[in-house]
């Protein structure tokens, strides 16, 4: 049986060499290669590499050698036929159906595809001239106004269509080149037996497939009311759900960046006497590649990360993601972090591709996400904040337990219990999703944790955390009786004061919000290394009480140079800070700290500070509406008056109960 080239090279796209022979032979990296032992004869030593880049395999002990379907022809004892149904499978294709005659419409079909691939390459060559002529002053502006280098340009082949006349019509006819094709393959329309240019007034951004193949192209409306981006229609070539922006590029760095690391091994071991192809057996399993991807929302994302120097964006064709995409994606990477816009609409987009993605996971493939601020996306962001900012997010996004309850929990009230049980219950059938038992049961456990860290302000508060006279008793309650300081304590052994409830200054006793906000600053107090990180932040909180506003200008003096926690504390004392100090050391806000104990390292305090100081900010502002004018009826109003003083009486409670 013969399969189209097309569809053989789909599933090539779809499932990763590197992740399917791991899953048989026991990998490890070494430079860009991983090696291990033969499958196909026995070794003492590892002779057997693969090859990232190339898509192969070769074992200089037997010389065995390959691709993707030759390794499972030759590992499973299949023939071609059998070894593309089974990857088909797992890559999520239907096998194509096949009557006598298919091959001979294949070949005239491949032949008709290869012209209409020239015939986009003409007209995206056509494209890339208005854009440096004259017609594309207007383009140029924008693109020089969005930060693009004439390199970035270049490098993605952007052009210009032009708004005035059908120009790419005429020349097209001029050329003596197939108007009717042109139709086929979106460069023009036509109506009423007349052709028209099917972009006009548009930025253009010719869309190749990951294997370098021109399929379409994106159009962005400079001016006017159309639509903001216009894509090429469907069509044999181009279908969206099947291509992402970006990853020609994304594979083209790759190479370079293989050739650069090639050239410098063949430098050191001219230097060094290094001998070709050793290994280290310290490198890590297969499964701990490195190969990245970040999937974001839009063209000039992808184009603006790549030149800031992240070249491993992609993004869907301005459409929803789909599990198309998905699969495309881990054919091309073992780690994939989603990072949408970060508005509303970005957030349920990003939990929508979480949904999809779950059936996909696997121990060998890592999935998480990065939450932007609200309003920004990766363009926007790098022009206002720089390298470094996106940087910092790369580096440390919301792992997927992160991910999936953060998600999950926006725009519950968590303060209700229906809420907590219904955020329990979407996690739990997200979770349900995943295919493997094992793998399914872990992040159980580890969603399991989240939800605990994530939910205890709501949960705990019926239980005070100890201070330094019952230290012995919360030890006993909170960890078995094992020697682990409470948060109180733990300051108090680190040389700061502790004081008793009934010597602070009152704070307002029914205001479990400004408790809250009073809890972010006292992390900062604590852990002063964050304040970098955080500071714009920490200047909104919406403080109050004037002893703590005061606390804060204080710290934002005293942390322009780094300070260690006992440093801090000393010059915030010396400064006569004594009143703010003590209102963040009361019981009730070590109480509502109690997430932060489990929390070791700084990049996890931070990410759990920035998530409670969201949804914090939210919850503030969804409580600012206060006036009867301001509801639709007299029947919401009065709901929304029962609301209240229910809150409200909740929060005397807890603050009876943690001041008794």
């Amino acid at each position: 049986m013969r399969f189209a080239d097309d569809f053989v090279e789909q599933i090539r796209d779809r499932v990763s060499l590197t992740s399917y022979v791991g899953r048989h032979v026991a990998l490890r990296r070494t430079g860009n290669r991983l090696v291990g032992r033969c499958p196909f004869h026995e070794e003492k030593s590892p002779s057997f590499q693969v090859s990232e880049g190339k898509g192969v395999y070769y074992c200089f002990g037997c010389g065995a050698k390959g691709d993707l379907f030759q390794f499972a022809m030759a590992y499973h004892g299949q023939t071609f036929a059998e070894a593309v149904s089974a990857l088909a499978a797992e890559a999520n294709l239907p096998l194509p159906t096949t009557n006598p005659g298919d091959e001979a419409r294949m070949e005239q079909q491949q032949h008709k595809s290869d012209k209409m691939r020239q015939l986009l390459e003409r007209g995206s060559q056509w494209f890339h001239q208005q854009l440096a002529e004259s017609p594309g002053a207007s383009a140029r502006s924008y693109l020089t106004a969005r930060g693009l280098s004439q390199q970035t340009i270049e490098q993605f082949e952007l052009g210009f269509a032009p708004s005035d006349g059908n120009p790419l019509s005429h020349w097209l006819q001029k050329q003596q080149l197939d108007t009717t094709a042109a139709v086929e393959v979106g460069l023009l329309g036509k109506r009423d037996n007349r052709f028209f240019d099917w972009f006009r007034g548009r930025i253009i951004f010719p869309i190749r497939d990951d294997r370098g193949r021109l399929c379409g192209f994106g159009g962005r409306v400079l001016s006017g009311d159309q639509p903001k981006y216009l894509n090429s229609p469907e069509s044999p070539l181009f279908q969206k759900s099947h291509i992402l922006y970006g990853l020609h590029q994304v594979k083209q760095a790759r190479q370079a960046g293989q050739k650069s690391v090639k050239d410098s091994a063949k430098d050191s071991a001219k230097t060094k006497g290094a001998a070709a192809g050793s290994t280290d057996s310290s490198m890590p399993h297969a499964g701990s590649s490195q190969r990245r991807l970040i999937l974001v929302e839009g063209y000039l994302d992808v184009i603006a990360l790549h030149q800031a120097g992240f070249p491993i964006a992609i993004a869907p064709l301005g459409t929803a993601i789909t599990a198309d995409h998905l699969h495309l994606a881990f054919g091309h990477c073992d780690h994939l972090t989603i990072c949408l816009d970060g508005d509303a609409a970005g957030r349920r987009a990003a939990l929508r591709t979480l949904q999809l993605a779950m059936p996909l996971i696997t121990e060998s493939r890592q999935l998480d996400y990065i939450r932007l601020p609200t309003g920004d996306d990766p363009d926007s962001l790098l022009q206002r904040h720089g390298q470094s900012a996106w940087q910092k997010l790369q580096d440390a996004p919301l792992t997927l337990e992160q991910a999936i309850v953060s998600l999950n929990a926006e725009g519950l009230d968590l303060t209700k219990p229906a809420a907590r049980a219904k955020l329990h219950r979407l996690v739990r059938d997200l979770i349900g999703m995943i295919p493997d038992p094992v793998l399914r049961q872990e992040y159980h456990h580890a969603l399991a944790q989240q939800l605990a860290t994530w939910l205890a302000p709501y949960q705990q508060t019926m239980h005070q955390l100890p201070g330094k006279s019952n230290a012995g008793a919360a030890s006993k309650n909170n960890d078995g009786g094992k020697n682990r300081r409470s948060y109180a304590n733990k300051n108090a052994q680190d040389g700061f004061d502790s004081f008793s409830a009934s010597s602070l200054h009152p704070m307002p006793p029914a205001r479990l919000q400004q408790l809250q906000v009073a809890s972010l600053l006292r992390v900062l107090m604590d852990h002063p290394d964050l304040w970098a990180d955080v500071a714009e932040e920490a200047m909104q909180l919406p403080l109050q009480h004037p002893a703590l506003d005061r606390l804060r200008g204080a710290m934002a003096e005293a942390l322009c140079a780094p300070l260690n926690t006992k440093a801090l504390l000393i010059e915030l004392q010396n400064r006569g800070m004594q009143d703010g100090i003590s209102l963040l050391q009361q019981p009730a806000i070590n109480n509502i700290l109690a997430p932060y104990q489990r929390l070791t390292d700084s990049i996890s305090l931070r990410q759990r500070w920035q998530a409670d100081w969201h949804h914090l900010m939210v919850d503030i502002d969804l409580n600012t509406i206060a006036t009867p004018g301001e509801f639709p009826d007299q029947e919401a109003w009065e709901r929304f008056q029962k609301q209240r003083l229910a809150q409200e009486q909740r929060r005397q409670q807890i603050w009876q109960q943690d001041n008794s």
